[in-house]
């Protein structure tokens, strides 16, 4: 399919990427018309474009420069160079607001069916492309009889309803609308038939005159900030404006501190656009105005559960939701009280867009709203989630492998590892659930194809084995895909987030003639390898301290989500787990854990835990998991005791021995088994004889991670 993206040396340009798959609780959209603000689409483009200025310059912003030297120390002047490289080489969706055919259903979704013309928003989300995959929140079902090409307005409507919302104006209040693009022009009109006199402010004239005709006869272009305030002030009996939006894109913080200027004493103050907010305190803190935040499309904006999982809130309690919001301005829209027409200054083809982008960030136009249109002839059908890259002839005896979840860890290890292996091995085709992601890796590394669909790549008979890398709520049910489809499987931890798709996946590797195994890399590490073999030399017990100093993630990050990243005790804990296994090779016994609860935040996250296990021969292993930790100090250490003899290794970057060996290691990169980890997967795949992790480890480190999470969620 066809999709509009942004990059830093191209411009904007038009790429074909496979079009994305439907998924539970959420639609596939044919797009009709999609809709460019203006103003909100360049300023964007614009500030990426001087960030990229400024890192390619002769002297780069400080804060870039510490980043990349932190970067070289962590990680090596060369692994830095690549990161540089694939930031220059990003393509960044435009768009977020359009409107089309529903032509698929997630399950989940009972009010929508295949057939239904709706509007859909989000950044990243509803994309200039011809086909996108869109949750249920973030659509709305156009009213009949509204035309769609209004309609794909319903999201930036929704972001001028908000900012009224938010001005909490009435009958006679006057208020003023700064800034006249396509949202200040919808919010000036949204406020006059609300009952407010209204008065538009904008540096351009056309956009006044544009007002204008929209029935906003107060605007005008000022002459000077000064007279700007003096006429808002005679607009308002000389009292000052009940309230003011500022609707402008702009860093200078002068567009605040004259709106609030133009305020009566305790006015309000809306920021709508996005405008500098470094305040002068006095003249707030003596009319003590009011500064109000319009938070985009309304409630349930960036809120992961409202936008992803569909979980409405109640209309009891919340009136006006983002989506609630896109249904009444469709509604107002074809009613006809909102004028729309003159504000849509171009009409194009999808094809096309690339040049009008080019236009508008020049300045060389006064466009105030562009219409992207496509083709609606394009099949329901869509044949479009593979995207050939090249054809590759293959030598014989090497290995095809298809990398499902192509995301940042997949690239930086996975995919370079497979590539660099000393067992011959061939990258035939890259999975993505972002289309241009999936055609950027399939293209870097040289892939046959690229896809948005895993079963494409599992179905193809020509390759040999699959690596899974995609969000944890999907592992046991692609990795069980696989194996029934014949391939062999190399799947990244966790094995599985609840019991019941633990089960489902362990009878399907059971009862397979393929290689399947789990990602604990850490065991096939130098350091643990060396260690391993110091014990097999050593009188048990062992007792192990593991601290992982993990660091702070948002409650709101999806590897937080207990049913979709499962935790992190699930999802990373297991690590740590399978180490300690792997070192003591004894069944454990015993277990408790605990965490260290927040009572200042009211989240609980369980990030910082301590977990013990007793293993049969009685050796002992303490797990020290902390997200409240200084930065500056690494994030693994492991202490190894027994017989005398202590082991310590350092963040995979160093090995100490005291006791009845002497034996150190030390290398400049950490070193946590990922490169001998592909190396053993590909050599078991070959037939090769190799010490994978085996189905019953990985049963048994997930069922513990299980437990370990049972406890620390219920306070056991």
């Amino acid at each position: 399919m066809k999709q509009i993206f942004k990059t830093l040396d191209r411009g904007f340009v038009v790429e074909e990427v496979p079009a994305p798959t439907c998924f539970k609780g959420g639609v596939l959209v044919k797009t009709y018309y999609s809709a460019v603000s203006v103003g909100t689409e360049v300023s964007v483009a614009r500030s990426s474009q001087e960030k990229q200025t400024a890192s390619s310059s002769r002297f780069p912003d400080m804060q870039l420069y510490q980043k990349a030297l932190k970067k070289i120390i962590r990680e090596g002047f060369s692994e830095t160079l690549k990161a540089r490289e694939n930031y220059k080489n990003s393509m960044w969706p435009k768009g977020y607001s359009l409107a089309g055919e529903v032509i698929e259903v997630g399950d989940g979704i009972h009010d929508l069916k295949k057939g239904d013309l709706v509007a859909c928003g989000g950044s990243g989300i509803a994309n200039h492309a011809e086909y996108v995959a869109v949750p249920r929140n973030l659509t709305a079902k156009i009213p009949e009889g509204l035309d769609p090409s209004l309609a794909s307005f319903a999201t930036i409507g929704a972001i001028a309803m908000h900012a009224v919302r938010q001005a909490d104006c009435g009958l006679g209040d006057r208020v003023v609308v700064v800034g006249l693009g396509i949202i200040g022009l919808l919010a000036a009109q949204l406020l006059k038939i609300s009952g407010c006199r209204v008065m538009g402010i904008d540096l351009k004239e056309n956009r006044v005159e544009v007002a204008k005709r929209m029935g906003i006869d107060n605007s005008f272009r000022p002459e000077s900030a000064e007279s700007a305030i003096r006429t808002v002030l005679d607009f308002s009996l000389g009292v000052g404006a009940d309230a003011v939006l500022l609707c402008a894109a702009t860093q200078s913080d002068e567009p605040a501190h004259q709106g609030m200027a133009m305020l009566r004493r305790r006015g309000r103050l809306v920021i709508v656009g996005d405008v500098g907010l470094s305040f002068k305190r006095s003249p707030f803190y003596e009319k003590e105005i009011e500064v109000r935040i319009s938070c985009s499309y309304g409630p349930g904006r960036y809120d992961p559960e409202y936008e992803f999982e569909g979980r409405d809130y109640p209309i009891d309690y919340v009136r006006w939701t983002l989506n609630r919001n896109m249904q009444e301005f469709m509604e107002i829209v074809k009613e006809g009280i909102l004028i729309m027409d003159p504000m849509i200054t171009q009409r194009v083809p999808i094809e096309e867009a690339p040049s009008v982008y080019r236009i508008l960030q020049e300045g060389a136009t006064d466009s105030i709203a562009v219409l992207i249109q496509y083709d609606r002839g394009k099949p329901n059908d869509i044949q479009e989630r593979k995207v050939r890259i090249q054809p590759k002839v293959v030598r014989k005896g090497t290995l095809r492998l298809g990398v499902i979840g192509a995301g940042g860890f997949a690239q930086r290890q996975h995919i370079p590892n497979l590539l660099k292996s000393k067992i011959s091995a061939s990258l035939v085709a890259v999975c993505n659930r972002s289309g241009v992601n999936a055609k950027k890796a399939a293209q870097k590394y040289r892939a046959q194809y690229c896809t948005t669909d895993y079963k494409e790549i599992i179905a193809d008979p020509s390759i040999d084995a699959v690596i899974i890398a995609t969000r944890h709520d999907t592992h046991a049910s692609m990795a069980a895909d696989a194996i029934r489809a014949g391939k062999h499987v190399l799947l990244e931890k966790p094995m599985a987030i609840h019991r019941a798709e633990l089960e489902e996946l362990s009878k399907a590797a059971e009862n397979a003639d393929v290689i399947f195994t789990v990602g604990y890399n850490r065991r096939y590490s130098p350091y643990i390898q060396e260690a391993v073999r110091m014990l097999e030399k050593l009188r048990r017990p062992v007792q192990i301290l593991y601290r992982v100093n993990a660091g702070f993630i948002s409650p709101d990050n999806w590897t937080q989500q207990r049913h979709i990243g499962g935790g992190r005790v699930i999802g990373e804990c297991c690590h740590f787990l399978d180490v300690m296994q792997f070192l003591v090779k004894e069944e454990v016994v015993d277990l408790s854990a605990d965490a260290a609860y927040s009572r200042n935040s009211g989240v609980e996250t369980y990030d910082s835990l301590t977990a013990s296990l007793q293993y049969r021969d009685g050796s002992l292993g303490t797990l020290l998991y902390t997200c409240v930790g200084n930065k500056s100090l690494g994030k693994e250490y492991i202490e190894i005791h027994a017989d005398q003899t202590s082991i310590i290794i350092d963040d995979f970057q160093s090995l100490k021995v005291m006791g009845r060996f002497t034996k150190n290691l030390r290398s400049k990169q950490m070193d946590k088994g990922l490169t001998a980890e592909m190396d053993a997967f590909l050599m078991a795949v070959a037939g090769q004889e190799s010490d994978l992790v085996t189905l019953a480890e990985a049963e048994n480190i997930t069922n513990l991670s299980f437990q370990i999470d049972d406890l620390i969620r219920n306070h056991q």
